[in-house]
């Protein structure tokens, strides 16, 4: 809710009134996650959740219904504007990762990757919650729930995996080769102006978005939804290791080097904001998933230990290095220096550091 003279004057006038097929992602699913395979704490908060059982399984049936694409068992997310000429990519605000690039064109057609998982993971955590309260036996319940639920995945894999790509990735009507292109007109007093829109090279057409490897693309990963035997964890996790995709040697850029939005504006006056900056609240769920995967039984574990041992050493390196350098927490670091940037003192997402420090991601 944007409420109060101080809050509208800093809230541009299209965002104040919010519609209400707009959601964010349900990240509060996340927690109950862990809170929910904590015998201890599902024993001590028994009363409360059940009281919050019903909230949970009511915003879990919105979100199906209010996301879903125009394939059943996929999701788009809402807000997206069609036919914008003036961004080099028109944003997904909704998603949380504001400019990160997706099929050029939004349409009703467009399926999207990450909340997919979002999804799935909701999904996971709402059957689990329902057992839970509705249990007379819960150390017998918690010996039942023990394995992981991947019953989804051949459907994740059949319709978000690029065999061609060799990646998971959002699908939708999407051009490979788009710029910005100014120009300049006289306007109606007769002064020179200028203005940017763009221009395609390549007509768009119904496609995999792989242009642009990083955050998005490492999502069935973050959210633990690919099974720990199977081949994609193994191609997933080498590029989320290659130096020119994911990997810098401070953290997990957003965008891979390699792609055309690695740093590029979106309008004339709009810089790159996840488009190659490293962003701590997706490096922690980086390093739950490789955690989780280097604990688990499977091909790919030492794999996944070993990049989890680099990433937890990089992270931590970059943020106390700028801090001692600044006297600073910052929103999100340069990939390619090291610097912090953004909002400072920031201590939202950025504080994870806290949590990576420790070791501890149950």
């Amino acid at each position: 809710m944007i409420l109060g003279e101080e809050s509208l004057k800093r809230v541009p006038s299209e965002f104040v009134v919010q519609r209400d097929d707009v959601a964010n992602p349900p990240a509060f699913f996340y927690l109950m996650d862990l809170f929910l395979k904590d015998k201890g704490f599902v024993e001590e908060h028994m009363e409360s959740l059940k009281k919050l059982h019903p909230r949970m399984r009511l915003w879990f049936k919105w979100l199906m219904s209010s996301q879903k694409a125009s394939k059943s068992g996929l999701f788009r997310w809402r807000g997206r504007l069609e036919n914008l000429d003036t961004e080099l990519n028109p944003k997904t605000l909704a998603s949380g990762l504001d400019d990160y690039p997706r099929a050029t064109n939004p349409t009703h057609q467009e399926y999207h990757l990450d909340l997919k998982c979002w999804m799935m993971m909701s999904s996971q955590v709402m059957s689990k919650f329902d057992k839970i309260v509705n249990t007379n036996n819960l150390d017998q319940l918690f010996e039942e729930l023990g394995g992981d639920d991947y019953s989804e995945y051949s459907f994740l894999k059949e319709n978000h995996w690029d065999p061609q790509g060799q990646m998971f990735a959002d699908y939708g009507l999407h051009s490979t080769d788009v710029y910005l292109k100014q120009t300049l007109y006289r306007d109606q007093n007769g002064y020179v102006q200028s203005q940017t829109k763009r221009e395609f090279r390549r007509a768009p057409k119904q496609q995999f978005v792989t242009n642009a490897f990083g955050y998005v693309n490492l999502f069935p990963l973050l959210l633990k939804q690919i099974p720990p035997n199977a081949p994609e964890l193994e191609i997933t996790l080498k590029k989320l290791g290659d130096g020119n995709a994911t990997w810098s040697k401070y953290g997990l850029r957003s965008v891979s080097k390699t792609s055309p939005y690695y740093g590029a504006k979106n309008t004339e006056h709009d810089p790159g904001y996840w488009r190659g900056y490293i962003w701590i609240n997706l490096n922690y769920m980086a390093l739950s998933a490789l955690n989780h995967y280097g604990s688990v039984e499977g091909p790919y574990r030492e794999m996944s230990l070993q990049l989890f041992t680099d990433l937890r050493t990089n992270i931590i390196n970059l943020i106390s290095n700028e801090y001692n350098r600044t006297g600073y927490v910052f929103e999100n670091y340069d990939d390619s220096t090291g610097m912090g940037q953004g909002t400072r003192p920031f201590n939202g997402w950025s504080s994870l550091v806290l949590v990576i420090m420790s070791g501890d991601f149950s």
